[in-house]
C-alpha cells in the first residue's frame, strides 16, 4: 500500500517559509514570552539565511531525503550557539519513526535517533 502523503502541503508551505527567511520553533512555556521568542528566533534565522549559514529547506530536503529512508513528517530548526541544525522527523516504511539531525550550512546528516 503507498504512503499517504498528507504532510506535502504543510511541508510545502514550511519550505516557502524557510527559503525566504527561515524559522524556528523554540520550547518556550507561554503566550506573550514564545512570541517574543520567536520573533528574535526568526529573525536570527533571517540573518543567518542571509549570511549563508543556512541552506533553504527546499535545498537541504534535496540533498538528504535519499538518506533518510522515509517520509518526512515533521521539520524544526535549531539553533544551539554559532551552529544551525534542521530536525526531521520521519516516518519509515517499516511504520518506525526516528529522528535526523543535519548541519543547516551544509546538509550533512550529523545525528539519528530512534523514536
Amino acid at each position: 500500500m503507498p504512503v499517504m502523503h498528507h504532510q506535502t502541503p504543510w511541508l510545502l508551505a514550511a519550505a516557502c517559509i524557510l527559503a525566504i527567511g527561515g524559522a524556528a520553533w523554540p520550547a518556550v512555556a507561554s503566550g506573550q514570552a514564545q512570541a517574543q521568542a520567536e520573533a528574535f528566533d526568526h529573525d536570527s534565522a533571517l540573518a543567518a539565511r542571509r549570511r549563508g549559514d543556512i541552506l533553504p529547506l527546499e535545498l537541504v530536503l534535496s540533498r538528504v531525503r535519499p538518506a533518510l529512508g522515509g517520509e518526512v513528517v515533521g521539520v524544526a530548526l535549531e539553533r544551539s550557539g554559532d551552529r544551525w541544525t534542521y530536525r526531521f522527523r520521519v516516518l519509515g516504511a517499516d511504520r518506525n519513526r526516528a529522528t535526523f539531525q543535519v548541519d543547516a550550512r551544509t546538509a550533512q546528516v550529523i545525528g539519528r535517533s530512534a523514536d
